[in-house]
């Protein structure tokens, strides 16, 4: 099934913050899937998606989504994925292995509904099958 869900809005102003999930995709799923995402005001994205062959990818303030990590969610089992974002670095975690992007990571305000499984570039919205 492909589908997603709509969150509550909750705003925040920083440029700390740890986001994190359980995920369990069935198969390969489609590039650029979300897996969680909020939008602030222009459009760009922050939150944690699939990349390619279920690499684990990250978006903040417009950037980072192309970067190649290496963390490859495994298909049809449970995987803890993760996102902490310092002005800095961000770090994401997949099931104890990380990632470090040490680069600088300005104030992202995300006003908008967090979204559980929708792509990060619309149209059109890859969804998550799982």
């Amino acid at each position: 099934v492909y589908d997603y869900v709509a969150l509550s809005a909750v705003s925040f102003n920083s440029t700390s913050v740890t986001l994190e999930a359980w995920s369990k995709p069935d198969g390969t799923q489609r590039d650029w899937a979300g897996i969680l995402l909020a939008r602030d005001n222009a459009d760009r994205a922050g939150g944690l998606f699939f990349r390619p062959n279920n690499e684990l990818g990250y978006f903040w303030n417009g950037s980072y989504w192309q970067l190649s990590t290496g963390l490859r969610v495994p298909s049809n089992q449970w995987s803890y994925v993760a996102l902490v974002v310092e002005a800095s670095r961000a770090t994401l975690y997949l099931n104890g292995s990380t990632y470090v992007n040490v680069a600088s990571h300005p104030l992202q305000v995300l006003a908008r509904p967090w979204e559980v499984g929708r792509g990060i570039f619309d149209p059109p919205q890859p969804l998550v099958q799982g």
